[in-house]
Parts: structure tokens; C-alpha cells; sequence
């Protein structure tokens, strides 16, 4: 006894060292293990079973594992996967507590949060995720979204950089670039970029042909557009690795709605639309599954059972900008056929979604429409102005605008803004239509009716414009007139 007290004293510096040392490596794992709070699923009532049944077992792993983080990372993921983000956040943040450089959770709390439009915590975390050093590129890229959506084109493609430098084959990269020159106006750079890389079984393949649609809209090209397009269908969205990796923690009715998207995406609606009612029935649908099927019913023709859809959308994510758009626009059709009380529903649907998102331009777009509609052009003008402010290439906002500049005889003002526009517009139908119409108020019935000869029919999409084209002809040739040369 003598003789191990002799020791301890001894090298009670070193052992005072090496305890400290233990110490200090070992306070994540007394922080992980004592410290954690287990966010838990308390409210189950019309949740499914299998569900409920996979998050209890994980959560009885958290609770019992001395080292936890990987049963507790796999807790937020099956929360995440399964549409309980309120969970997974809070998963995610607890975890983050005791390891807060772990860039994975903190990531996915970013899509968290993006799928909540919660914009500004997302933008957070992917910029300590960059602070962290992180080589996954996809959070560069979806950074350079975010700073895309503020108009910061520099700041993105800065980003795009740093993201094709860690995953230089990455195709989501020229991608996210042909965006951000459709996004300034380059629609010709943009569509030559994307016409350099194949997209097919691309994870982001859905978005390419989204994007490649949209640009040849801009240019005129309607008929190639609609080879693209989906009119109906909500917008891709964008998808990684860490992303697709949620997919093996779906169980029980989620695994359904992978099905049911996939079939809505086919424009597959009298599959799809079962399935998402049966997701409906189990409450377990979330705004994206209200959204498609209020979207497939449009589709079908039933108005009224896409509006009660998507009205139940923003019930269960009232945060979400995409929801409150979708329903401000269904409202604004119903007003057109149902009558115009269903335009103060709209206006503030418009209104909504442009509290959450003041920086995009459509709710005001909307709202230039609904005053359009009420006679309200002085309202309408200012609507159209603020939403063509906003934008960064040619949208449906610049031809609202313009024709209202002509239906109020503002033929000068119309004039001027379609001298500032590219050739490349020069064939698009809108284009042609304002031409004619300010040559013909100009006195030049001839050149007014060489502009509308060189409309393609299978290139105007809006019916209304349609008639409008094929009536003016018609009032033309009843005069007399012969179309002349066409002029640049």
C-alpha cells in the first residue's frame, strides 16, 4: 500500500494531465449521452402505423445507447423522410448541441427549412456549413440558388465555382449556371448551356426540362416549349445525394407518395389522384400532396375540387409561398367562371404569398390581373410595373403590361418598351401582336397586318390572345388590306 501511494505521488502531475486530458475528449460523448433531449412523436392519431412503430424503436435507441449519435442522426432522417419537419429539426438541433461542426445534419436541417420557406434559417446553415469547410457541393449550389433569388448573380456564381471545384462532373452545376443566364436575359447562352450536357437519368433531370422549356417560351418557341412543359404541375425541385438518401428512412404511406408523385409527373392524374386521396384519408398528406392533387383535378376539369385542394394546402402550411400562389391563381380562374366574388379571395391569397416572399415578382403579377379584372387599371398599371421590376428576363408580366399600356391608349409608352426588347423576342406571338396593333394605330394597316401573318398558330398558348389575333385579322382583310413586307 506503501508502495503505490509512493507512486501516486510521484507522477501526480502526469496523472492530473491525463486526467484532464480524458476530460476534454470525452465531454461530447458526457454531452451526448446525458444531455440530449429526444424530440418524440406524442401526437399519432392519423399517423401510420409503421411510422409510429420505426420512430418509438429509435427512439428507445436514443434513450438507451450510450453512443447515440448515429441512432439519433437516423431518428431525424426517418422524421425528415416522413414529412414530420418539425421533428426532424428538432432532432437535427439537438444533435448539432453535442456535435456542432457535423456539416450532414446541419444540411439537412437546411432542406428543413427550405421546405418550410423558412429562407433565412436556411441560408444560415448553409453558410456555417461553407464556414465549416464542407467539399459537398450541393451546398454551394443551393446556396447559389438562394443568392439567385436575391438578384446577387456574382455572389452565386462565385459559389457555382467553389461547387464545380469539389465535384467538377457534377452536372447540377451548368445547370444552376443556365438559370442564372436565363435569370439575367442571356436566353440564347442559357439554352446553349444546357444543350451541352446530357440531363437524362440525371437526378435533377426534372428540372432541366422545367428550365428548358421556360427559356424556349421566353424565345417564342412554344411549340418546342410544350415538348418540356407541364402547365399544371408544380415546379421540380432540386435534389442531391443526401437528399435521395432520405428515401430508404420512407415507410408506410410515404413510400405511396413516391409513387403517386412519380405518377403525377407522368400526367398519369386518374392513377395519381387515388392514391393521393388515400394519403388524404390516413391525414398524412402535406402541402405538396394537397397541391398535385389540386393540380390533377384542374387538370380532369373540376375546378371546384382543385379549389377545396388547394385551399387545404395553405391550411397545412401556411408558410409556404408556392401554396398560397397556386391558390391565388385557381382563385382568379374561379372568378372567371364562377363569378367575381371569388376575386377578394384571391387578392388575398396574392397578398399572402407576397408577405412571405417579398422579393418575387408573381404576386404581383396577380394582383395586376385581379385589378385588371375589377376595371381598376391605375392599380393594375402600378401591379404590372412593380412585378416587371422584379423580374430578371422576360415574363408574362411584360405583356400584361404592355397590352394594358395599349388598351389605355398609351400607345407610345407600349412602343417604347418593345424597342427595348432583344431580336431574339422578335418572333414571339406577344411580340408580333403589339406590333400590329401600334402600326395599325399608327395608320398602317398594311404593316399591321404583315405582323400578324407572321403569328404561327401552334405558337400561341393563350386562347384569349388567339382570338384576339384571329379577330383583328379578320377586321383587317374585311378592309382590304394586304399584309406588306415584313419589317425587322
Amino acid at each position: 500500500m506503501g508502495k503505490l501511494w509512493f507512486i501516486l505521488r510521484e507522477n501526480a502531475i502526469w496523472i492530473a494531465i491525463a486526467a484532464a486530458t480524458l476530460l476534454w475528449f470525452g465531454r461530447g460523448w458526457i454531452w451526448s449521452s446525458n444531455t440530449r433531449h429526444v424530440p418524440e412523436l406524442v401526437e399519432t392519431s392519423g399517423i401510420d402505423a409503421e411510422i409510429v412503430e420505426t420512430v418509438a424503436s429509435l427512439v428507445r435507441s436514443c434513450r438507451q445507447s450510450k453512443r447515440n449519435d448515429e441512432d439519433f442522426l437516423r431518428l431525424g432522417m426517418t422524421y425528415h423522410a416522413n414529412g414530420l419537419v418539425d421533428l426532424a429539426i428538432q432532432t437535427y438541433t439537438e444533435y448539432l448541441k453535442g456535435k456542432p461542426k457535423s456539416i450532414k445534419p446541419r444540411y439537412l436541417r437546411a432542406l428543413c427549412y427550405l421546405k418550410q420557406g423558412e429562407i433565412e434559417q436556411a441560408s444560415e446553415d448553409l453558410s456555417e456549413c461553407r464556414r465549416l469547410e464542407s467539399t459537398f457541393a450541393p451546398i454551394y449550389w443551393r446556396s447559389a440558388l438562394l443568392q439567385l433569388d436575391e438578384g446577387k448573380y456574382e455572389e452565386a456564381i462565385e459559389l457555382l465555382r467553389t461547387s464545380e471545384m469539389h465535384a467538377p462532373r457534377d452536372l447540377t452545376v451548368p445547370l444552376v449556371r443556365a438559370k442564372a443566364l436565363m435569370l439575367k436575359g442571356a436566353l440564347e447562352p442559357a439554352l446553349a448551356q444546357l444543350e451541352k450536357h446530357d440531363f437524362e437519368q440525371h437526378p435533377n433531370e426534372a428540372y432541366a426540362r422545367f428550365l428548358r422549356g421556360s427559356i424556349l417560351r421566353q424565345l417564342g418557341r412554344e411549340d418546342e416549349a410544350r415538348l418540356y412543359l407541364d402547365e399544371h404541375a408544380s415546379r421540380p425541385e432540386w435534389t442531391d445525394s443526401w437528399q435521395a438518401e432520405l428515401q430508404q428512412y420512407e415507410v408506410g404511406i410515404t413510400a405511396e407518395r413516391i409513387k403517386a408523385s412519380a405518377l403525377f409527373r407522368r400526367n398519369m392524374f386518374d392513377a395519381c389522384i387515388p392514391m393521393f386521396e388515400k394519403i388524404v384519408e390516413a391525414g398524412r398528406a402535406d402541402h405538396r400532396d394537397f397541391g398535385m392533387l389540386a393540380s390533377s383535378y384542374l387538370r380532369k376539369g373540376d375546378l371546384s375540387t382543385a379549389l377545396r385542394n388547394a385551399s387545404q394546402a395553405v391550411e397545412v402550411s401556411p408558410r409556404d409561398f408556392n401554396s398560397w400562389m397556386n391558390l391565388g391563381n385557381m382563385q382568379l380562374l374561379a372568378s372567371t367562371r364562377f363569378g367575381p366574388e371569388y376575386l377578394g379571395q384571391a387578392l388575398n391569397s396574392v397578398t399572402r404569398a407576397s408577405e412571405l416572399r417579398p422579393e418575387r415578382w408573381e404576386p404581383h403579377d396577380a394582383r395586376g390581373q385581379i385589378r385588371q379584372i375589377q376595371a381598376r387599371r391605375i392599380e393594375a398599371l402600378e401591379a404590372y410595373r412593380t412585378a416587371v421590376s422584379m423580374t430578371r428576363s422576360v415574363e408574362m408580366c411584360e405583356w400584361r403590361l404592355i397590352y394594358l399600356l395599349l388598351e389605355m391608349n398609351r400607345i407610345d409608352e407600349a412602343a417604347e418598351r418593345l424597342s427595348a426588347f432583344d431580336p431574339q423576342y422578335q418572333s414571339n406571338p406577344y411580340y408580333l401582336f403589339a406590333r400590329a396593333v401600334i402600326a395599325q394605330e399608327g395608320g398602317d394597316s398594311t404593316q399591321a397586318l404583315s405582323f400578324l401573318s407572321q403569328i404561327r398558330k401552334e405558337d400561341v398558348k393563350d386562347a384569349n390572345l388567339l382570338k384576339k389575333i384571329q379577330a383583328f385579322q379578320l377586321e383587317l382583310k374585311s378592309s382590304g388590306t394586304t399584309p406588306s413586307k415584313p419589317q425587322p
